[in-house]
């Protein structure tokens, strides 16, 4: 009976993988990358290490992320091995998690069909599939932190490493393993055993703040981030949580959301005074980073509700029957109830481009002269175009940067996206040049060469180019 137990849990466990892998791969094979995917593979592709080192602290990032997809760029593979690395590592974070989990079935279903674990992780290639991946294996290492203290230092110490956004939750792990396995451990053999993994962690996150510390500073962007309509209306900031959970901004999500984390606040307060801790901490830097520093989107919010997820993880077997239908039930509605929207916007990204970098990168290709002069009025949202383009193929250049460009850099402010491009100007040192700009900035008389389908998901990347001439040309 037991035999037949295991072999049928096996059996769905592989079929749930198995599902999850042909989903996420078809959607990835219908995702065209935007700005924010294209800039870490663009500053891979066209600096030296040490420029990448040097660059990276400016996007306000740790560097992880950008050291794995640096061979990959450096060997001249195309911006869709990003896409698939990516994508693996979320195979990956998915397969460890069905097979660990000590939740049931229909919960561990929920998680890894969520919106997060379908759409927002694997299909949008950053940095936050890597964190997933080492966030799940910290969660499986937390109980055997005392066996495998080395590796779950090492994990630990990674996953800071991924995005800044994770930084709240390692530090708090780092916290609770220096009390637990140090400050009140008095075997003393057994302390001088946790002092290197905890000074591993120790150091990792102390480079990362080093890293960045000032780096806002040097960032136009985050540097004029304007706090006010966040931290005076909290009201408003926890309905935008809603929002990027679930997709809407409805009471019923919002009630729902609050009673998932009043349970959680007040059980873990109960239970786990270390995993109170990690939780709190967590949420209240989290918080934090959304007010004081930068905005929330979707793979960031999601930590609010992983955290909790890994504290249940951590106490479920010692719960009892009662509390683990609870604990269940609510983490299997958390994630459940974000699959509207996950069916969503995966309908919306293989319907339409994501973006039309794609599209255009293939037109440009095709139609346009290598050496055929490219101007543009909005450089960021041109990115995701040029990584699509070989690395010596067509160049695009910005006026007020008087430079062709490939990444952007966030020490130069951007100018509005409805500058004007003084093509009058332009066409006095070169016979023609092809005019390549964002949805924001038309020309109501002339016909675009190209023109991208007005549907594509993301509005701040669609295009349209135009062709100018000189009026001697006789054409």
């Amino acid at each position: 009976m037991l035999k037949t137990k295991i072999n049928k849990s096996l059996i769905l466990n592989i079929l749930y993988i198995a599902l999850y892998c042909v989903i996420t791969l078809f959607v990835v094979l219908h995702h065209e990358i935007w700005a924010d995917e294209a800039q870490a593979w663009l500053v891979v592709r066209d600096l030296d290490i040490f420029g990448v080192i040097k660059h990276v602290r400016t996007e306000g990032h740790p560097l992880l992320w950008y050291m794995v997809l640096l061979p990959f760029a450096k060997l001249k593979f195309s911006v869709f091995s990003m896409q698939i690395l990516n994508w693996i590592f979320m195979i990956l974070a998915a397969g460890i998690f069905v097979f660990k989990s000590p939740f049931h079935k229909i919960t561990n279903l929920c998680i890894i069909f969520s919106s997060a674990f379908l759409y927002w992780y694997p299909v949008v290639a950053r940095s936050y599939g890597l964190m997933i991946l080492l966030f799940v294996l910290s969660m499986v290492l937390y109980e055997k932190q005392k066996e495998k203290p080395y590796w779950y230092a090492i994990c630990v110490a990674l996953l800071a490493h991924t995005h800044v956004i994770s930084f709240g939750f390692c530090a708090a792990l780092a916290g609770v393993f220096f009390f637990k396995n140090i400050l009140f451990e008095k075997d003393k053999s057994l302390k001088k055993k946790y002092i290197c993994p905890f000074l591993i962690m120790l150091f990792s996150l102390t480079a990362v703040v080093l890293y960045l510390n000032g780096s806002q500073n040097e960032n136009f962007i985050v540097k004029g981030y304007d706090i006010k309509n966040n931290a005076v209306l909290l009201k408003g900031l926890y309905f935008d949580i809603v929002k990027n959970l679930y997709g809407f901004e409805n009471w019923f999500f919002a009630l729902f959301l609050g009673l998932f984390f009043v349970f959680n606040t007040i059980y873990l307060f109960i239970k786990n005074k270390s995993l109170f801790f990690i939780f709190a901490f967590n949420f209240a830097y989290i918080l934090s980073v959304f007010i004081f520093i930068w905005g929330m989107m979707q793979q960031r919010t999601f930590l609010l509700l992983f955290v909790p997820v890994f504290c249940l993880f951590v106490l479920y077997g010692t719960q009892d029957r009662r509390n683990k239908i609870i604990s269940n039930a609510l983490i299997a509605c958390a994630f459940l109830f974000t699959l509207p929207n996950a069916f969503e916007i995966i309908k919306n990204d293989i319907e339409h481009p994501f973006s039309d970098s794609k599209n255009i990168a293939r037109y440009i290709q095709k139609n346009l002269d290598k050496n055929a002069v490219i101007v543009t009025n909005s450089p960021i949202s041109t990115a995701s175009i040029l990584s699509y383009l070989p690395e010596d193929g067509q160049k695009i250049f910005y006026i007020p940067y008087n430079g062709y460009f490939t990444y952007y850099d966030w020490k130069k402010p951007v100018l509005s996206p409805y500058y004007p491009i003084p093509v009058e100007e332009i066409l006095k040192q070169v016979p023609e040049v092809y005019v390549l700009t964002a949805v924001y900035l038309s020309y109501n008389n002339i016909k675009p060469l190209y023109e991208s389908d007005l549907k594509t998901v993301m509005h701040s990347e669609i295009f349209r180019i135009y062709k100018f001439e000189r009026k001697n040309n006789g054409k």
